[in-house]
């Protein structure tokens, strides 16, 4: 039963990492913000919140 909750949770992390890795970098909530609040509430909670800030402008 420990085993299935470790990889859980490993599987969570890794899922938030990659979710704030792809999207967080290309918006004004950067990299480090969208990966604190995946992790603080949710990866979809965290994917909505990193998606409703601003895009970077590439210019």
């Amino acid at each position: 039963m420990n085993s299935i909750l470790i990889l859980t949770i490993v599987l969570y992390i890794a899922l938030t990492h990659l979710i704030a890795q792809y999207i967080g970098s290309k918006r004004s909530i950067g990299y480090g913000r969208s990966i604190l609040w995946s992790i603080l509430f949710s990866p979809i909670i965290g994917l909505i919140i990193t998606l409703s800030s601003k895009p970077v402008d590439t210019k």
